[in-house]
């Protein structure tokens, strides 16, 4: 998000309505300004009021959360997603190869980002046909939290929700060019596996039951 965008956002959360004058910064050009208020409008962060006053919307005050963040602290705050994977008749699992950067190359599974608008079984459906073809339910068998480091530095920070179906409908493809699904059996240490894949696998296969992980790997 442009710093213009977040400094009308971060304002606006400290007031119930403002004028135009009250948000544009004295020194910037007006066409500059509108345009950039008018994207948080389109994006429905901010609302004009009939009286012609602006407020923040319900959506922009979740918004105001990450807007806060530097870059660093954006990347140590989890980022929550949802792992989705199946087994086959030859109890291969479903896993993705990515095939666009970050970790173009690496194997790991689908993984969606859960919405509050809509219960995550409902989401893992939904999505799982979109990007596999194929249709499930879901149950869920693991959670917890992975870091990822590179040179010993931060590369990424999840918090993740496994879910596994246990039975699936359809042929499996690769709708799109983000990713390959594939039906996998080998080695989940191989090098083209995400490094915290031998111990998911490990803790999915051990136990029917639903496990908790919090591990660090390194890239």
């Amino acid at each position: 998000m442009h710093h213009l965008q977040k400094n009308i956002l971060l304002k606006l959360a400290h007031l119930e309505t403002a004028r135009f004058a009250d948000l544009k910064p004295k020194d910037l050009d007006s066409n500059i300004f509108t345009y950039h208020l008018k994207q948080l409008i389109a994006s429905k962060l901010v609302e004009k009021l009939d009286g012609g006053d602006y407020c923040i919307t319900q959506k922009g005050k979740l918004a105001v959360i990450n807007v806060r963040l530097d870059a660093k602290s954006e990347l140590e705050q989890a980022h929550p997603v949802l792992y989705l994977t199946a087994q086959n008749d030859k109890g291969e699992w479903l896993l993705r190869k990515r095939l666009v950067h970050p970790a173009y190359g690496k194997i790991g599974f689908l993984h969606i980002e859960p919405s509050a608008t809509e219960d995550i079984f409902a989401t893992a459906r939904r999505m799982f046909k979109e990007r596999t073809n194929l249709d499930a339910d879901f149950r869920v068998r693991g959670s917890g939290f992975l870091t990822i480091l590179r040179n010993d530095e931060l590369e990424s920070y999840t918090q993740f929700t496994l879910l596994q179906a246990d039975a699936t409908k359809g042929n499996l493809g690769s709708p799109g060019e983000s990713g390959q699904n594939i039906w996998y059996g080998g080695d989940f240490r191989e090098p083209e596996m995400f490094p915290n894949m031998p111990q998911i696998m490990e803790a999915l296969s051990a136990s029917d039951g639903i496990f908790f992980l919090n591990l660090t790997n390194s890239l």
